[in-house]
């Protein structure tokens, strides 16, 4: 399996122009990157309780909606985020 790890995050919600990343993750990509399971994403996305995009029936994510996700359940110091874990 291919090592996946997040980009930096946009800081604007604009149209990207070519310097930025505009990779977009699966549901399964996400769930390897935040450590959590495949059941967990789609249950929060059905609620719409996680930044995510939909294109008919496919869920995507970006880096800034990994980010977003990381810091809403992060616990401890404000501005302090919890790393993604690195796959192998």
């Amino acid at each position: 399996m291919e090592k996946l790890t997040l980009p930096p995050a946009d800081i604007d919600r604009g149209f990207p122009d070519e310097s930025r990343n505009t990779s977009m993750y699966t549901v399964t990509q996400a769930a390897q990157i935040l450590g959590l399971s495949v059941t967990w994403i789609y249950s929060r996305t059905g609620k719409k309780a996680i930044p995510h995009h939909k294109f008919g029936k496919y869920i995507r994510f970006t880096a800034s909606d990994i980010a977003a996700i990381l810091s809403s359940f992060s616990r401890g110091p404000a501005g302090v985020y919890a790393q993604p874990r690195e796959l192998c």
